[in-house]
């Protein structure tokens, strides 16, 4: 597990230099932006208290298991799929690691193709 103890330094020096609360307030500002935009969607946000690391989705109106087979096949981006009697009807986000305004907008202009894709 070298890597990952690595990665972890790594991930520390980068808090450390950005400072504990500007890290944390830049991913309370990215979800939030990531949720808005999914909440414009028409999907619900399942948790009442979500953490800033993934967000699950809940959706009524949509097959998720599509919108995570189309959001990967068409637009390269990966998003968490459910199993069983929630493959339909919940998909997750990760919202943590190395995210920038940049990929929030791409993944929600991936996200709005998808949707219309699927409304035809």
């Amino acid at each position: 597990a070298v890597s990952l103890l690595s990665q972890l330094e790594k991930r520390l020096e980068k808090i450390k230099s950005e400072g504990l609360e500007n890290y944390r307030h830049r991913y309370t500002t990215l979800t939030s932006k990531i949720r808005n935009g999914l909440k414009e969607f028409g999907f619900e946000v399942f948790a009442e208290h979500p953490a800033n690391c993934v967000t699950g989705v809940l959706t009524e109106k949509y097959d998720a298991s599509e919108i995570v087979r189309i959001m990967r096949e068409k637009h390269n981006i990966e998003i968490a799929p459910s199993g069983g009697e929630l493959k339909t009807k919940f998909f997750r986000v990760g919202n943590f690691g190395n995210i920038t305004e940049n990929d929030i907008e791409r993944f929600l202009n991936a996200m709005k193709e998808t949707l219309k894709e699927l409304e035809q």
